[in-house]
């Protein structure tokens, strides 16, 4: 069952909203590189090893912007859009990635 799976694969979702759970340092997150507080440096190589495998110039100064969720009015994607082509059209380098179903 899916169910069993999910349970097994110590797999979570959160639904509408953002989950305010703080990660242990040491859990594994699927994640080369860790960072915590007290090494935002590390936020950088993970950032760069993101941009590199999307095929994206690699710029540590590059905004990198991600949407992970339903692509549904619902959810405001139409705003996130509006709010994309504004960026774009002030002349801003940045990069974008959405992820999800509709």
């Amino acid at each position: 069952e899916l169910e069993d799976i999910i349970k097994a694969k110590g797999i979570t979702g959160v639904l509408n909203g953002v989950e305010d759970i703080v990660k242990p340092d040491n859990e594994d997150l699927g994640l080369d590189v860790r960072y915590n507080a007290s090494t935002l440096e590390r936020k950088l190589e993970i950032k760069a090893a993101f941009q590199e495998a999307q095929g994206f110039e690699v710029n540590p100064a590059t905004p990198l912007f991600v949407f992970m969720g339903r692509l549904d009015a619902q959810k405001g994607v139409d705003i996130l859009f509006e709010a994309v082509d504004a960026v774009l059209q002030g002349g801003l380098d940045a990069q974008f990635v959405f992820m999800g179903s509709g």
